[in-house]
């Protein structure tokens, strides 16, 4: 016989809010893994727990959890669940700690409301299985000596180096750079613009870099006669006269009409924040909940998620506009709890 405490362990794996009738519900929000760097631990995603009194509506998946775990008509599994509650209030009206197994400890404070934590070492979150806290040593940052407190000695080996370094690069750029980028090694001649290298490269051919030789003889050439001779018997010119084509004026082009009774399509953005006043499994129980928060002025809704037909009575884009509808439905003493809805 499978006891309440590990029903709600099962109940809690898969479900978002658990509500145990006539004591409390537990709403199980995701948590993303971080890092301490204090205490050298990887933390890996988990979903954290919160018990919330006011939740005590039975929503029928506790007791049919219960019903099926240990084969037994709903009305027994409901007089099982109730005698167990009377138990537990009584622990913690005598002052006594309620522990529930791989989900946390219960207990009253001393103004008398009940106090909840969460059990650290179950982890409630199925994608996380099998992911345990890492521990690492947290290596401290290396602090280089200034300047002050080096010795004579090695402030003048620094030195040493650094002026090494400024005679090398430049050694070293130009041994590629003038070879590479420039017509000096084709031309046997190196110009200061050479050694720019922020200069626009200019092609200089071989040669036009070899100076003129005196001793090479310069062929002169004779002048043209500085007036033409007349043409004799020269053919009459005629000039053509090109061809000028018709060209056929083109179709006229008709104006598209415009609907201006048209309108752009508009875009809806889902809202994503309901205010939750009931879950049920029988989608027939969901309607008739709805129907009576209907006449008391609610905008309903009902929609199935995770197997469950849960009753809106009002959403939003932001959990602040939601929080007035939540206001309103505790002034009717309707319980209700807030569900961020990722997919719509």
């Amino acid at each position: 016989m499978k006891t309440l405490d590990i029903i709600l362990h099962e109940l809690l794996l898969s479900h978002e809010c658990v509500i145990i009738p006539n004591f409390g519900g537990f709403l199980a929000q995701r948590k993303g893994s971080f890092i301490d760097f204090e205490k050298g631990t990887i933390i890996p995603p988990s979903k954290k727990l919160q018990f919330n009194i006011q939740l005590r509506q039975n929503d029928g998946i506790l007791v049919n959890a219960y019903k099926l775990g240990n084969a037994l008509s709903y009305d027994e599994s409901l007089v099982a669940i109730e005698d167990k509650v009377v138990n537990w209030k009584a622990i913690l009206s005598s002052g006594s700690t309620l522990r529930l197994n791989q989900i946390g400890t219960l207990w009253k404070d001393p103004e008398g409301n009940i106090q909840f934590e969460q059990d650290r070492n179950s982890n409630l979150l199925l994608s996380a299985f099998g992911l345990e806290i890492v521990h690492f040593v947290p290596q401290e940052a290396t602090l280089l000596p200034a300047a002050e407190d080096l010795n004579p000695t090695q402030h003048h080996q620094a030195w040493r180096y650094l002026a090494a370094a400024v005679i090398a690069l430049p050694i070293v750029f130009y041994s590629y750079w003038i070879p590479n980028e420039t017509n000096a090694v084709a031309s046997g001649i190196i110009t200061i613009e050479d050694l720019n290298p922020f200069r626009k490269p200019i092609s200089v051919s071989h040669s036009q870099a070899i100076k003129a030789d005196p001793k090479i003889p310069v062929k002169v050439q004779t002048p043209l006669p500085s007036e033409p001779e007349e043409i004799t018997n020269a053919a009459p010119i005629t000039e053509a006269v090109p061809k000028v084509e018709e060209v056929s004026p083109s179709p006229e082009v008709m104006p598209v009409p415009i609907d201006a009774t048209q309108k752009a399509p508009t875009v809806t953005i889902p809202q994503t924040f309901h205010c939750i006043a009931g879950c049920f499994v029988n989608p027939e129980n969901a309607i008739s909940f709805a129907d009576k928060l209907t006449a008391q002025g609610f905008q309903v809704q009902t929609f199935k998620e995770k197997g469950l037909h849960k009753v809106s009575i009002g959403n939003g884009f932001s959990r602040e506009g939601v929080l007035e509808i939540q206001r309103k439905a505790s002034l009717l003493n309707i319980e209700s709890w807030i569900l961020e809805k990722i997919d719509y």
